[in-house]
Formats: C-alpha cells, sequence, structure tokens
C-alpha cells in the first residue's frame, strides 16, 4: 500500500503550521493527555524515572538551595508537571525553566500549573516562548566562558522533532548540565503510528512538526553513541484507540486524524482516492484488542480501555526514553536496556 513520493497534496490541503491555533487542538485531541496515556506516563515515572534518575540525582545534589530544570517544547506540561510533583518531594526550592513557543500551550501549562498548585510548593516556572535552537544561540551569545547557564535536569519529551540538527542540539544540551546532572529525552519508535505514516505518505510532509518528521528513537541512540555519551532506555508502551479516525462524524476523531495527516480537515479536504488510501492503510497497520479475557494491566494505555466486550481497533504509539548522566567529561559509552 505504498505510494510514491510524488506530490499529491493539493491546494485545499493547507497544512496544520498554515493554522498554529488548529494545530494546538488537534494536537491536544491527538496527545490524549486526559486519558489512559497519562497514566502510562505516570507508571513510567514511578516505575523507571524515580529509580533510574531521580534517586540518583537526589545523591548528587541532596541539600542544594535552587534545583534548577529545563523544559524543551513542553507543550500543556501534562507530563512536566507528573515530573515535577515526583521532584517538589526532595527538592523544596525548584526553578523550572520552559522553553515552548506556542501561545496556547504555554496558556494551558500555567493553567495546569495553578491546578497543582498545592503539589508543587517550591516551584517557580518561568517561561522562554522560543525555540530551542534560539535558545542556546542567544545563550552561547551572551554568555563568556562557564557563565552559560546551567541546570541539574534537561528534558525534551517528545519535542526533539522540530531540531535541524539533531547531533548539535543533543550536544548543547549535554553542555547545559551540571555535573552529575542528568537529561532525558522522549521520542516515539519506528513501530509508532506516526512514524508509519511518514514511510507510506511522504507528500504529507512539510514543515517540521512531530507529524512530519521522520525521526525516532533510534536516531536519538545513533547521535548519542556518535557523540559518546553513555546512555539508559526504556521502552514506554502504549496504546490507543484508533476507531473514532474511520468514523465520519467524530469530531475528536476527525481532530486525530487531521494531526496524524498534517492537514487542515483532512476528511474534508483531501481528494477521495487520498483519503480512502490513507483511512485503508491505517486500518491495516492497527491491532485490534483481545475482548473478555485481556487483563486491565495488558490493555493500559487503551482510551476507554474498561469495555472488554467488543473489539476496538488501537493505534500503536511506542516511545522510547533515554537518560544520559553528565559524568566526567563524557562517561564511558554504555548502554542498559529495561523493561516495564
Amino acid at each position: 500500500m505504498e505510494m510514491s513520493g510524488e506530490k499529491m497534496r493539493t491546494l485545499e490541503m493547507k497544512p496544520l503550521v498554515s493554522d498554529l491555533d488548529y494545530y494546538a487542538e488537534a494536537y491536544r485531541v491527538y496527545a490524549g493527555f486526559s486519558g489512559q496515556k497519562l497514566k502510562t506516563y505516570q507508571k513510567w515515572t514511578d516505575d523507571v524515572f524515580i529509580p533510574t534518575a531521580v534517586d540518583k540525582l537526589h545523591g548528587s545534589f541532596q541539600g542544594a538551595e535552587e534545583f534548577r530544570i529545563l523544559g524543551i517544547g513542553s507543550g500543556g506540561g501534562e507530563i512536566d508537571v507528573c515530573l515535577l510533583e515526583r521532584l517538589s518531594s526532595r527538592y523544596p526550592s525548584i526553578t523550572n525553566t520552559v522553553i515552548e513557543p506556542s501561545t496556547e500551550a504555554i496558556t494551558r501549562y500555567t493553567a495546569l500549573l495553578q491546578e497543582k498548585e498545592a503539589n508543587l510548593q517550591g516551584v517557580k516556572t518561568h517561561f522562554k516562548q522560543t525555540t530551542i535552537q534560539e535558545f542556546c544561540a542567544e545563550t552561547k551569545k551572551a554568555s563568556t566562558g562557564d557563565s552559560r547557564p546551567k541546570f541539574h535536569f534537561i528534558h525534551a519529551i517528545q519535542s526533539l522533532y522540530y531540531s535541524d540538527d539533531l547531533n548539535g542540539t543533543i550536544w548543547d544540551m549535554f553542555e547545559m548540565l551540571e555535573e552529575g546532572g542528568a537529561m532525558l529525552i522522549i521520542l516515539m519508535t519506528d513501530d509508532h503510528v506516526l512514524y508509519r505514516m511518514l514511510d507510506n505518505f511522504p507528500f504529507l510532509v512539510g514543515q517540521k512538526t512531530p507529524s512530519t518528521t521522520k525521526l525516532s528513537s533510534k536516531d536519538i541512540t545513533k547521535a548519542l553513541e556518535q557523540l559518546g555519551l553513555a546512555y539508559t532506555s526504556h521502552t514506554v508502551n502504549t496504546r490507543t484507540e484508533a476507531s473514532s479516525c474511520f468514523n465520519p462524524e467524530s469530531e475528536d476523531g476527525n481532530k486525530v486524524l487531521d494531526f496524524l495527516t498534517n492537514t487542515v480537515r483532512f476528511r474534508a479536504n483531501a481528494p477521495p482516492e487520498i483519503c480512502d488510501k490513507v483511512l485503508g492503510f491505517l486500518r491495516a497497520i492497527c491491532p485490534s484488542s483481545v475482548p473478555d479475557e485481556t487483563t486491565d494491566e495488558a490493555r493500559e494505555g487503551v482510551v476507554g480501555g474498561e469495555d472488554k466486550t467488543q473489539k476496538k481497533l488501537l493505534f500503536i504509539r511506542d516511545a522510547q526514553s533515554v537518560i544520559v548522566f553528565r559524568q566526567g567529561t563524557h562517561g564511558a559509552l554504555q548502554k542498559s536496556a529495561m523493561k516495564m
């Protein structure tokens, strides 16, 4: 069902980035942070992030007057706040610097901070409405010697798709780490539904967004190895229901489809033959859940997983988390794969 790379995007098929407000709304629906996907990351935080990173950071910076965090492309802050809640129990004073170019995302992040204020005592958040490339360039230009800003923890969660120079961006992040600090990167795997879409429909690629940049976790680990940086990795397994995308009457389903195709109102504006091929491909790559005997644990990450009487089409949305510590110059190149 592969399609050639010929240009098939018509004038009516406007890329999502042509309407940033609609892009933000489509991403919000696609991300599904209000449902089980956030629970999956909360479980990852408790099972992986705390023992792998937080405990080690606490040993390195216990008693620090100020714990400094840099978040890159944090969106509405859903995962950031999950991490902050765990870290604030270890550090009484946290300065949280957030790089986020979207006004709408910053507004949602700010509202979430207010909602979670009781759990984030001692956390001060500062927003930089810019990109990571611009932030790195500005801090380099403004600093001399060792005066460049340093952070104890830097994270880029599903955001490095925007980088024009992946190796350079990762190295900039590493250089801004304090000795003993940690860097977290999360990116989709190459069996993720978005990655599969890019492989099969290259004509949908436009300006760089998470839905148009063919970049996966393998590119991250390859870059780290080229840079000589040690890392640990862990797969975050996520399945979300896809059935609504095949229902033309579903408002949320249409927005998810718009995000997957990088097209404003794809179903209404794409020629029927393109729409049919995209929907046929999505249906072909979506596994179905098993009814009745499927356990809650096995269905973790499936929106609406409580209904076990009917089969559901599922999107594979696996991601890989990679953690790097700054120890010595680089640290020996060692890999440790952990399973959930």
